[in-house]
């Protein structure tokens, strides 16, 4: 079984002074895509958070990156610590968004391989249907 999630923390890496956003940031574009973004309204209206504004439908285009790499693990009090975890993390990420617009910034980690620019435009396409899939599994009620 293998995950997909989209960070919303920038964990610290094993590498210097480095998080995820930075190191991935580092590597080489993979390739560029379209994606289309659905138009989401805000719940309150004083939100300021960029992941809860409002924004129209637009489509989008992205810059992706992959590579691999190892978390630091939280802070534990009383000595106890947790293991380093090794991951795949995929950005895609808008380079130049409409005027006003929030660029899109998609911070993904993920146990799927991303060995060739293939199987990261695979783990792409799962992220950007998964909000519509999401949808349909919670009015079906499935969720």
């Amino acid at each position: 079984m293998h995950y997909l999630v989209r960070a919303c923390q920038n964990r610290i890496t094993g590498a210097p002074q480095a998080n995820l956003l930075d190191v991935t940031r580092d590597t080489p574009c993979l390739f560029q895509c379209t994606v289309n973004v659905r138009a989401r309204t805000a719940k309150l209206v004083t939100e300021t958070r960029k992941r809860q504004q409002t924004r129209g439908a637009r489509i989008a285009e992205i810059e992706v990156r992959a590579t691999t790499v190892t978390v630091e693990p939280p802070y534990r009090p009383k000595g106890s610590k947790l293991a380093e975890v090794t991951l795949n993390v995929v950005l895609a990420e808008e380079s130049h968004p409409p005027a006003g617009e929030t660029p899109i910034q998609w911070l993904l980690v993920t146990t799927l391989p991303i060995d060739n620019p293939e199987q990261v435009q695979q783990i792409v396409s799962y992220y950007s249907t998964s909000t519509v899939l999401d949808s349909s599994l919670a009015y079906v009620g499935w969720r």
